[in-house]
C-alpha cells in the first residue's frame, strides 16, 4: 500500500486512464475481429480487388496506430496492477490485459494473412496486368504523336495551327485522365513483396513521371498554339 501511495504512476488517476485505455482497444480489438470474419476470397474482377486492397491499407494504418497504446498498456499496466488497492481488482485487469494481448496478436497475424491472400491475388490478376499493358501502350502512342508535331511551327496557316491545337489540347486531356489511374495501379502493387514486386512498382513508378512530362509539354504547346491563333485576324 506504501508503494502505491509512493509512486507516481499508481495514482487513481492513472489507474482510470488504464481502465479506460484498456477499454478503447478491447473495442478497437472487437471492430478488428468483426472486420476479419467479414473477410471472404479476395475479388476476382480488379476494381473490386483494388477497393480490397485500399481497404486493408486503411485497415493497416489504423492497427499501426494502436501499437502504442498496446505497448503503453503492457509498460504501464503491469506496473499498476501490482500496486492495485485490492488484490482482485489486480487480478482482474491483468487478465484482461493478457487476454486483450492475445486477441491483438491474433489481429495481427490475421491482417498478414489477408495481406498474403490479397497479394496473391493480385500477381495473378490478369486484368491487372492487361491495364498496365494498355496504359504504357497509350503513353507509347502519345509520345509519338508530340514527336511527330515537333518542332512546333508556329506561322504555318490557321487551319493547320487549329488542327494541332486540338490534338494537343485532347492528348492533354487524356492524359489527366490517365494519372490518377497509373497512380491506383502503384498503390495496388505497393501491397506485394519481392523482387517481381519491385519490378512492378518501378515500372509504374516510371510511367507516371513520364506521363505527367508529357501531359505538361502537350498543355504549353496547346497554349503556344492558341496564342499563336489569337494573332491571326
Amino acid at each position: 500500500e506504501s508503494g502505491r501511495l509512493t509512486c507516481p504512476l499508481c495514482s487513481d488517476r492513472n489507474w482510470k486512464q488504464l481502465d479506460n485505455d484498456l477499454w478503447r482497444l478491447e473495442q478497437w480489438l472487437q471492430f478488428a475481429e468483426a472486420t476479419d470474419e467479414a473477410r471472404t476470397d479476395p475479388p476476382e474482377q480488379y476494381d473490386a480487388l483494388e477497393d480490397a486492397i485500399q481497404d486493408h491499407r486503411e485497415f493497416l494504418l489504423d492497427l499501426d496506430s494502436h501499437k502504442a497504446l498496446v505497448v503503453s498498456l503492457n509498460v504501464v499496466g503491469s506496473h499498476v496492477t501490482r500496486h492495485a488497492k485490492s488484490q482482485d481488482d489486480g487480478q482482474r485487469v491483468q487478465e484482461r490485459l493478457v487476454a486483450a494481448n492475445q486477441r491483438w496478436d491474433r489481429a495481427c497475424s490475421a491482417a498478414a494473412a489477408w495481406q498474403g491472400r490479397l497479394q496473391t491475388a493480385l500477381v495473378h490478376n490478369r486484368e491487372f496486368h492487361d491495364i498496365v499493358i494498355e496504359l504504357v501502350a497509350q503513353l507509347a502512342a502519345a509520345e509519338r504523336t508530340v514527336r511527330a508535331r515537333e518542332p512546333l511551327r508556329l506561322t504555318r496557316p490557321p487551319q493547320e495551327l487549329r488542327k494541332d491545337f486540338r490534338r494537343f489540347s485532347e492528348l492533354r486531356d487524356e492524359l489527366s485522365r490517365a494519372e490518377p489511374r497509373v497512380l491506383a495501379l502503384r498503390d495496388a502493387a505497393q501491397l506485394l513483396k519481392g523482387a517481381d514486386a519491385q519490378d512492378v512498382c518501378r515500372r509504374l513508378g516510371e510511367l507516371r513521371l513520364r506521363l505527367q512530362s508529357l501531359r505538361k509539354l502537350s498543355g504549353v504547346y496547346a497554349l503556344k498554339l492558341g496564342a499563336a491563333l489569337a494573332r491571326h485576324p
